[in-house]
């Protein structure tokens, strides 16, 4: 046999068993009806060495991973990437809750003067201010006394002012109710001490009868 009849009857047996191979996979013969099966691909990608049945072969990612986590790196999450143009986050320490409360007598000397009716104006400011915007302000309509109070962040009058530091309270029981008269008859008293946010059984006794 000459190598120019050698070489073409190599090639066709070569290219019977590619096809052969290729093949292998659809073997059974054709049903009308049948639903198309996903390969074995097991026998066509058999398993790493060293991975055993079922498991994944080393260094492998699930496909439902993350093109990066693909790749051997973890993309960061959203609020580890800085948005372009955003201003600094910065720490916000919680608002203060903390309040003053206590006790509004009556001195005994004025007990017969307190009006049937009247508004009494429980006012917060900084210790030592008289005059100005007050940080927080309480009405109370038609009181009894002794009476019990509670003043803080809740009644405070601006936004831009906070229920914190030294604060001084006073008490005035106004007879027409107008925080903005003071008419001859009302009655007043104030703490001589600085408060801070959070005290407790504060007394005020209003012994001053304007």
């Amino acid at each position: 046999m000459t190598n120019r009849t050698l070489v073409p009857l190599l090639l066709m047996v070569v290219s019977s068993f590619a096809l052969t191979v290729a093949c292998d996979r659809n073997t059974e013969a054709f049903v009308e009806g049948e639903k198309p099966r996903a390969p074995d691909l097991a026998r066509i990608f058999p398993e790493s060495e060293g991975a055993g049945p079922g498991l994944a072969p080393p260094n492998s990612v699930p496909d439902s991973a993350p093109r990066g986590a693909q790749r051997g790196n973890l993309p960061p999450s959203r609020a580890e990437v800085p948005q372009r143009g955003a201003p600094p986050v910065v720490a916000q320490a919680p608002s203060e809750a903390a309040t003053i409360s206590g006790t509004i007598s009556v001195d005994s000397s004025l007990a017969g003067d307190v009006p049937s009716q009247g508004m009494l104006f429980v006012i917060a400011r900084p210790f030592g201010v008289n005059a100005g915007p007050p940080m927080a302000v309480l009405r109370v309509p038609s009181p009894s006394f002794p009476l019990r109070f509670e003043i803080g962040p809740d009644n405070v009058m601006i936004p831009s002012m906070r229920f914190e530091g030294n604060i001084g309270i006073s008490a005035r029981l106004d007879g027409d109710g107008n925080a903005m008269t003071k008419l001859p008859g009302d009655l007043s008293g104030a703490t001589t001490q600085p408060l801070q946010p959070g005290a407790a059984d504060v007394e005020i006794v209003l012994d001053q009868k304007r």
